[in-house]
């Protein structure tokens, strides 16, 4: 069906819920989710772009500042058709991070696109 083609970088409360995180505000679940779609969007973007020859770059880099008419998800879907597993697989990872962790605090720092988090690596320093 297509309705899996109009937001692949969909995230929502229940990541959180399912987490274990349930008492948490409204505004602490909306600023959450914005930190996870952040981690989100630059993981993928690491992998994805280095699928991407420098002028499929230069091209992505066009559209998504708007001098294109073609949408960012039209290109993915031409020039890299299995993005969305990419997308969920890194959001499955940062799901297992959060679940690991039992915190969200490091979410950034444990996103590395090469490698997963340990998990014995509990948050405890504020390393940028």
């Amino acid at each position: 069906m297509e309705t899996e083609d109009k937001t692949p970088f969909e995230v929502n409360p229940d990541i959180l819920w399912d987490s274990g995180f349930r008492s948490l505000t409204r505004t602490q679940v909306t600023d959450l989710l914005a930190e996870i779609m952040d981690t989100l969007e630059t993981r993928v973007g690491f992998r994805l772009s280095e699928r991407l020859d420098r002028n499929q770059i230069a091209v992505f880099d066009r559209i998504v500042r708007g001098l294109d008419q073609r949408t960012p998800q039209a290109f993915l879907v031409d020039e890299i058709p299995d993005f969305r597993e990419v997308v969920r697989s890194e959001l499955e990872a940062i799901v297992g991070s959060i679940r690991r962790s039992g915190s969200l605090r490091k979410l950034t720092d444990e996103s590395s696109v090469d490698e997963a988090p340990s998990e014995n690596e509990e948050s405890t320093s504020d390393d940028d």
